[in-house]
């Protein structure tokens, strides 16, 4: 990270477009060199357990931080029966 840093250093203390644009590159290349992304990766789905007697339970539930989960699904709707 220090040599990248250096490197935007050099970019930013460059007096022509020429000598920026030469040592972006520079960046760009030390950047496909050393990747340090590995890319994005999901949660694996949930699971739970319901009774066979309980209904009104969808299949797939949204469970997410941006949801209060599981209250998308509106449990207050689910029901057993006898």
């Amino acid at each position: 990270m220090k040599a990248f840093v250096t490197a935007f250093d050099k970019v930013k203390a460059s007096p022509t477009w020429d000598e920026q644009v030469k040592a972006m590159n520079e960046i760009l290349q030390m950047s496909a060199d050393a990747f340090f992304c590995m890319g994005i990766s999901t949660m694996p789905a949930g699971y739970g357990i319901v009774k066979n007697n309980m209904h009104n339970v969808p299949k797939s539930i949204i469970n997410s931080w941006a949801y209060p989960s599981p209250a998308p699904v509106n449990t207050f709707t689910f029901f057993y029966s006898k």
